[in-house]
């Protein structure tokens, strides 16, 4: 299970990263693989090996800058739905508990 302390590490890493969509190219004489910005900023790059692994974690980087912050938001909505849950079990106990003290009477 993760924890709220590595939740808020994830989270300061992804707002610090550089904002935008992501993507990945081909580098001048197709010797590099980039990740870029919008805007062509150069995020990663990184050099090409002909290793068929290397496009597969380029296009996985390129995409984690919108994955990682989408996920963090479905875990907190997640979050929030279980604290609701815990309410109304709670809410429905003592409900139950009050039921049970009236048919005792």
């Amino acid at each position: 299970m993760i924890t709220p302390e590595q939740l808020q590490a994830i989270r300061k890493r992804a707002k610090k990263a550089t904002p935008g969509h992501w993507r990945r190219t081909i580098g001048p004489g197709q010797k590099l693989r980039r990740i870029e910005a919008l805007k062509a900023k150069v995020v990663v790059e990184y050099p090409f090996r002909f290793d068929k692994s290397d496009d597969a974690n380029l296009e996985f980087i390129a995409h984690a800058r919108e994955d990682i912050p989408a996920l963090l938001a479905e875990v907190k909505r997640l979050q929030a739905k279980q604290e609701q849950w815990k309410l109304m079990a709670k809410q429905l106990a003592e409900a139950l508990e009050d039921l049970r003290t009236a048919s005792s009477l």
